[in-house]
């Protein structure tokens, strides 16, 4: 892999990359995208770890999800994340009835357009202002979520609650075959999943080319 950095001034701007990977870049049909600590600071724990001091002392279940969450990142790191959100997914927001609706309401609330630009990281928006390609969040969080990132930053599409990212994309692959030229952004080994069902996509010549931009830490871009 080509590794670029970021440099103080954005993304935009960066050292060491190629000029066939910049016009892979440039020239892509489609960009698929993680949204969680690819983009942003992470949404999921933003909602997770809200009013987190009062909600220790008012609610049991959330004591317990918290302290099983600590325990599995002092031992898996962050290869915990994906599973933890799953499981605050699956105990706080997937309860049926009135509690919910109000629950879903104030994330509604709370994800609005201030906290999602401030949650940005520097030279997102520029970078993606530059891609002609058409851009698809493909993400684990909250449909609602994603779509609310995906509209700020004028994506074709938005794909939330998505579990196996790797079939996810053979189904893209093979419902759009339109598209001949990938860019993929990520995070994790997750992401690389749909890296890797590209590059065999590319194998069978379902598609042309693939190229991949991933993110280690705040801002500094793995290519």
């Amino acid at each position: 892999m080509r590794t670029i950095y970021k440099t103080d001034e954005s993304w935009v701007k960066v050292r060491g990359i190629e000029e066939g990977l910049f016009q892979r870049i440039l020239h892509a049909d489609a960009c698929l995208s993680d949204l969680d600590d690819t983009d942003a600071a992470s949404p999921a724990k933003f909602i997770a770890l809200h009013n987190w001091k009062s909600r220790l002392w008012n609610d049991f279940n959330y004591l317990c999800w918290f302290a099983e969450t600590g325990w599995h990142y002092l031992f898996n790191g962050n290869n915990a994340e994906s599973q933890r959100w799953k499981k605050y997914v699956d105990i706080f927001l997937k309860k049926d009835g009135p509690d919910n609706n109000e629950t879903m309401a104030e994330i509604d609330r709370l994800m609005n357009q201030e906290q999602i630009k401030s949650s940005l990281f520097p030279g997102v928006e520029e970078l993606y202002s530059l891609l002609p390609a058409q851009k698809f969040y493909i993400s684990r969080n909250l449909p609602m979520i994603v779509q609310k990132y995906g509209q700020e930053l004028k994506f074709k599409d938005s794909y939330g609650e998505v579990g196996q990212k790797g079939k996810f994309v053979e189904r893209f692959v093979q419902e759009h075959p339109i598209f001949q030229n990938y860019i993929v952004r990520g995070n994790s080994d997750e992401d690389k999943e749909m890296v890797d069902v590209l590059q065999s996509s590319i194998h069978r010549r379902k598609i042309k080319s693939v190229g991949s931009i991933f993110v280690a830490g705040n801002g500094r871009l793995l290519g």
